[in-house]
């Protein structure tokens, strides 16, 4: 019987008192300013300076490998290669995950598209490396017919032709837009089942394969790839069910990737800004249609001018910054072919360098530099009212 290892002592006296003392004030803000403007002065420069060395030894390495193919990593390519590789895409309909299945196929993957409609499957029909699957990501029972059609393919492999789990690519997703006082709990509930719970479903499902193919082929470079968003590294309201369900999804990948280190399995998120989707061209319209299925009382609250100036922020500004949905699939196939993807792949490049920056922000300066950023000028008109 194995010995329970002895659990860690609680911090002692004197820690317990720097801890109450660094949350006093004056301490605690004097500290605080201390400790952030050593970082600031002294570690940001020095920081500055390692990655521009960095950076020039990735130049220098770019350089060299460049007559070698080689230069931007080894990629592994079905074409040419004994055996077939397989992706598993959900959220097939349309969008990213029917342009990322097309892609990969004239790429040489074997892809198992998942769609949530009988309908969407059609457009698979002739290719002979697309096999399209009922797949509805919030029904178990169609998630675990899926897997288990992947792995019998994957058994029906011949000694001369072996078959390959090569990767998992959550992309199913859904999006609920308004104010928190607009949006019912069922909004809530809906995104939070696909984003996140549907995307748990997913992997849990595929996961004894994953292993078992890790074990069998190690190091199998087999991974994970979760499609989220840029909304699940920063929150600036407007879409708390999309926001929060997003959120929840980039901490499950991040305990995900860490937990399946071990088994030699990459863990990639990859995080979107505003890019052209079904689901962002719908915006305008699901945003009316959540104005006009409000109470006659909150809208009255609220007013048509405030709605217009809150349709201008959102749906305007959002359709001013959204960019060609050709971008992220090259990302995302580069994350699949890579031998050693990066753990993230944040596409945008407001999200790449605005959004980057603005996340390492104090929260007090990210909702100063939100509100600067707002053009919104009219207050509800229940607040006009005030007497």
């Amino acid at each position: 019987m194995t010995t329970p290892t002895p659990l860690p002592s609680q911090p002692g006296p004197f820690l317990q008192s720097m801890n109450r003392i660094l949350h006093t004030q004056p301490f605690s803000f004097l500290f605080y300013g201390v400790f952030w403007s050593f970082i600031l002065i002294v570690a940001s420069p020095v920081a500055g300076l390692v990655l521009i060395l960095l950076t020039s030894l990735q130049c220098v390495r770019y350089v060299i490998l460049l007559p070698f193919g080689t230069a931007c990593g080894r990629r592994i390519r079905p074409r040419g290669l004994d055996g077939e590789y397989a992706v598993v895409v959900t959220g097939c309909d349309s969008g990213f995950g029917c342009d990322l299945a097309l892609e990969l196929s004239r790429r040489g993957f074997v892809v198992f598209a998942g769609c949530l409609s009988s309908h969407a499957m059609g457009q698979f029909e002739g290719s002979d490396k697309i096999f399209a699957l009922k797949m509805d990501v919030t029904n178990q029972n169609e998630v675990s017919e899926a897997s288990g059609a992947v792995r019998k393919w994957i058994n029906g492999a011949s000694p001369a032709c072996p078959r390959v789990f090569h990767a998992l690519v959550n992309n199913a997703g859904v999006g609920t837009g308004g104010l928190v006082d607009w949006v019912e709990m069922k909004d809530y509930r809906r995104d939070m089942e696909v984003n996140y719970f549907g995307m748990i479903s997913v992997v849990k499902a595929f996961l004894p394969l994953i292993k078992s193919q890790s074990i069998a082929i190690y190091p199998s470079n087999i991974r994970v790839v979760n499609v989220i968003s840029a909304a699940g590294l920063f929150a600036a309201g407007n879409a708390s069910p999309y926001i929060g369900s997003k959120f929840a999804a980039e901490a499950f990948s991040s305990c995900l990737r860490h937990e399946l280190r071990a088994f030699g399995v990459h863990v990639v998120t990859v995080n979107p800004t505003m890019h052209q989707t079904p689901l962002a061209d719908g915006l305008g319209t699901q945003v009316q249609r959540l104005w006009r299925g409000l109470r006659i009382d909150l809208r009255e609250e609220y007013g048509e001018e405030y709605f217009k100036q809150y349709y201008s922020n959102v749906v305007h500004m959002a359709k001013r910054g959204t960019w060609e949905p050709h971008v992220v699939i090259d990302e995302l196939v580069t994350c699949i072919e890579l031998e050693s993807p990066f753990s993230q792949c944040v596409v945008g490049a407001d999200g790449k360098y605005g959004l980057l920056l603005m996340r390492h922000f104090s929260t007090w300066l990210q909702d100063l530099v939100l509100a600067m950023g707002s053009s919104s000028r009219i207050m509800p008109a229940f607040m006009n009212s005030r007497t």
